[in-house]
C-alpha cells in the first residue's frame, strides 16, 4: 500500500504540473484518490489518539487523587481495626467473667 501512495502521489504531482496522464500508459492513477483518503484517515486517527491522552498535568491531578483515595481509606481501616479490636477486648473480659 506504501508503493501505491508513493506512485499515487507521484502521479498527482506529475498531474499538477501540468503532464498528461493518458501519455504515460499509467494504471495506477485510479488509487489516487483512496490513498489520499487512506493518508488523510491516518493523519485524522494519530490526532484524534494524541488528543485522547491524558496531559502530565491531568495525569498529576488524577494521581494526587488516588492517594488522597488511599490515605481516606487506610484512616478508615485503622480506625475499623481499632474499634474491632475494643469489640475483641470486651468479648474476651465476659468470656473470663462467665468462665470463673
Amino acid at each position: 500500500m506504501d508503493d501505491a501512495l508513493a506512485h499515487a502521489r507521484s502521479v498527482e504531482a506529475n498531474d499538477s504540473e501540468g503532464i498528461d496522464r493518458g501519455a504515460s500508459n499509467d494504471d495506477w492513477p485510479s488509487l489516487s484518490r483512496p490513498c489520499d483518503r487512506l493518508t488523510r484517515a491516518r493523519s485524522a486517527k494519530e490526532k484524534l489518539y494524541e488528543r485522547a491522552l491524558p496531559s502530565p498535568n491531568e495525569i498529576r491531578i488524577k494521581v494526587e487523587a488516588a492517594e488522597r483515595m488511599v490515605a481516606r481509606a487506610e484512616e478508615r481501616l485503622a480506625a475499623e481495626t481499632a474499634a474491632h479490636q475494643e469489640k475483641l477486648k470486651k468479648y474476651e473480659g465476659r468470656a473470663e467473667a462467665i468462665g470463673r
